[in-house]
């Protein structure tokens, strides 16, 4: 079980202006590198990012939070070398690996439908994408 409570408050005591900017200008980066990401502007909190069409990593629009498999993360790095605001949580398998998050004040930023006590990043992504 793997604590994320660092990265996490990371993620959201950025100060700069991601939601409305740099979320995009990131998403625009990565595609120009040619790789596949996936969001529904005004539907979905994450955008996904995909490697021949299947899901490897999740963006997450509110806060800059980039959910990433361990085999591909360099290559996301690299592309994204240049904004060091960006928390990075890397993992196996998006299915696979089991975190937790024991503090409290952070449970406010994700929906109260997630066992925080043992949860898969697909299933942050899951219980937290809906608008």
């Amino acid at each position: 079980m793997k604590e994320i409570n660092k990265i996490i408050k990371d993620a959201v005591s950025s100060n700069i202006d991601w939601m409305f900017s740099v979320f995009y200008l990131v998403i625009d980066e990565l595609k120009n590198a040619g790789i596949q990401v996936s969001f529904w502007d005004g539907e979905e909190n994450w955008a996904s990012i995909l490697v021949n069409n299947k899901t490897i990593g999740y963006i997450w629009k509110k806060y800059p939070l980039i959910i990433i498999e361990k085999k591909d993360s360099l290559d996301i790095k690299s592309v994204l070398i240049g904004h060091d605001s960006i928390s990075y949580i890397e993992v196996d398998s998006l299915s696979g690996d089991f975190f937790r998050l024991d503090d409290n004040e952070l449970k406010e930023y994700f929906d109260n439908s997630i066992d925080f006590d043992s949860f898969t990043m697909e299933d942050l992504w899951f219980n937290t994408n809906s608008m």
